[in-house]
């Protein structure tokens, strides 16, 4: 429907008008709707938004003040979307998903169930947050960037383009990750670390590991778990095209790995397991 046929409903209890399929919903004031728009059941639109063409509002969906929706998005059941948040054509966003205001979400972006995207978060083009995944505020995701299932990243958070966080990945405030970085499960990255482009694999091998600032901060110098990297350390060879000189010279980061956890002996929250 469009907007001026919404609006000559007359509106029923706290302002809810009833579309002519049954839904409920409520519309403020100075809202556009593209065409093709479909509204679910008590979707409510706030002041000044604007909502593009062939969008898909799932029911009690909000969406606040000012809000952009771009073309052809799908927006799941009970999404809170709040004030002067932007979401680019093509986006799909999970149900129960909440971006929190002033957040920029790009073209082709996928949100996935129970995510929360922070204040003034910016996730650009072609982008995969997981289900259950968090954002914290002021963070930038870069394009084409996976983020696994249940991750967490802090505030202040920088991710590069082409980047992959596996599920249960745990980012702190105001870490750096480069372009291309892929970053195994269960990997915890404290506070302020900076990390650039690394070979596949080279973070963590599916073991639990905790990198902090300071120590080995050069990505490819930090090389997760050892014992993998001794058995594997053929296939940089064959399968990577890695030269023998650079072989031996991650087998110095190893070795250079190994005088550390003996020399800080990690224990508890900060232990490689």
């Amino acid at each position: 429907m469009k907007i001026e046929e919404i609006k000559a409903i007359p509106p029923g209890q706290h302002g809810w008008r009833q579309m002519p399929n049954g839904n409920l919903v409520m519309v403020g004031d100075n809202v556009t709707l593209g065409e093709d728009v479909t509204l679910g059941h008590y979707v409510s639109i706030s002041d000044g938004a604007s909502i593009g063409d062939k969008v898909n509002i799932g029911s009690f969906s909000e969406i606040g003040k000012g809000v952009t929706v771009w073309s052809a998005c799908h927006i799941g059941k009970n999404v809170q979307i709040e004030e002067g948040v932007e979401i680019g054509d093509g986006a799909r966003i999970g149900d129960d998903a909440e971006i929190l205001r002033e957040a920029y979400i790009g073209d082709g972006v996928f949100i996935g169930k129970e995510a929360k995207i922070g204040r003034s978060v910016v996730v650009k083009g072609n982008t995969c947050i997981g289900n259950g995944s968090e954002i914290g505020g002021h963070s930038q995701i870069g394009e084409e960037v996976i983020v696994g299932t249940k991750a967490y990243l802090g505030r202040n958070v920088k991710i590069g383009d082409y980047v992959i966080l596996d599920t249960f990945t745990f980012i702190g405030d105001d870490v750096l990750v480069g372009d291309g970085v892929t970053i195994a499960s269960m990997v915890k990255i404290r506070q302020g670390v900076r990390l650039n482009k690394t070979p596949p694999q080279i973070i963590g091998s599916g073991l639990p590991i905790v990198l902090l600032p300071g120590h080995l901060i050069q990505i490819h110098e930090i090389v997760g778990d050892i014992d993998w990297w001794k058995r594997n350390a053929h296939t940089l060879v064959e399968k990577c095209n890695y030269s023998d000189n650079q072989v031996k010279e991650y087998q110095g980061y190893i070795e250079a790995l190994a005088i550390i956890d003996s020399v800080f002996k990690w224990s508890g929250d900060d232990v490689r397991s």
